[in-house]
């Protein structure tokens, strides 16, 4: 009678992520499951012609801070935008840059609350090119900085990828499988 590979031998067999997807493929012979997925749209976020160009073209000038007007300041780290590309994009930042707070005077925000740079860079990024990486989705710090700075299509495209990380979780679902 041939050894049935317990869901413990399987899962040692294969790398995961910190998100929970495998990132090294079985063999072919290791198994094989079929199944059916449905696929939902984000709601604000979908295919259209665009130049493609463009977004990356402005996040550039962005990093390299030319013609910048806006710093934000997180710890030691401090990151440059065009006011009003930030103020298009966020209807709370549109209201710290106004010429009535200190901020909007100043042209300096400091970001107080508990967020790295790292996350901040992929959340402005995402302000001036309205693309990110799905890997990044699941990132707590994110989804907090979308919904304090009012970004919709940020908070929806977070709150689906972390939807989909909770339904369908790879080493929860082999150990399913192998304990019918």
């Amino acid at each position: 009678m041939k050894k049935i590979d317990t869901p413990s031998d399987i899962l040692m067999k294969y790398e995961y992520d910190d998100i929970g997807y495998l990132s090294k493929q079985p063999p072919e012979e290791a198994f094989s499951i079929t199944f059916h997925l449905k696929l939902e749209t984000v709601k604000n976020f979908g295919p259209q012609l665009t130049d493609i160009k463009w977004a990356d073209q402005l996040w550039e000038v962005a990093k390299k801070g030319l013609f910048t007007d806006v710093d934000f300041v997180i710890g030691e780290a401090i990151f440059h935008a065009h006011r009003f590309i930030v103020s298009s994009r966020s209807p709370v930042i549109a209201t710290m840059l106004n010429p009535r707070w200190e901020e909007g005077r100043t042209g300096r925000v400091t970001i107080t609350n508990d967020v790295d740079p790292m996350t901040f860079q992929l959340f402005l990024k995402f302000l001036y090119t309205g693309q990110i990486e799905f890997s990044v989705l699941p990132n707590k710090q994110l989804l907090t900085l979308a919904d304090q700075y009012q970004v919709p299509t940020l908070i929806d495209l977070c709150q689906t990828a972390q939807n989909a990380n909770e339904r369908f979780n790879v080493p929860d679902f082999i150990r399913t499988i192998f304990s019918l």
